[in-house]
């Protein structure tokens, strides 16, 4: 059983990008984002944090990365 980072609209909300675990045969069970497959390993989830960050921006997607904060004050 292989995992992978993968980027995925989270919950099915097409407005958001999340970076999830995903087991290989698990795959078609999650809305996917994009095709990308990055190593389940720390630089594997980095490289899949800094792509979703740039598809969010590239497609006027929101993408809540790690210590990301949106404060209204």
């Amino acid at each position: 059983m292989t995992m992978y980072y993968m980027i995925v609209y989270p919950s099915g909300d097409r407005s958001k990008l999340s970076v999830q675990q995903v087991r290989d045969y698990e795959r078609n069970e999650w809305a996917l984002a994009s095709r990308e497959l990055f190593d389940n390993t720390e630089e594997g989830k980095k490289e899949a944090q800094e792509y979703a960050a740039e598809l969010a921006k590239k497609h006027n997607l929101r993408y809540d990365y790690p210590g990301k904060q949106d404060y209204l004050d």
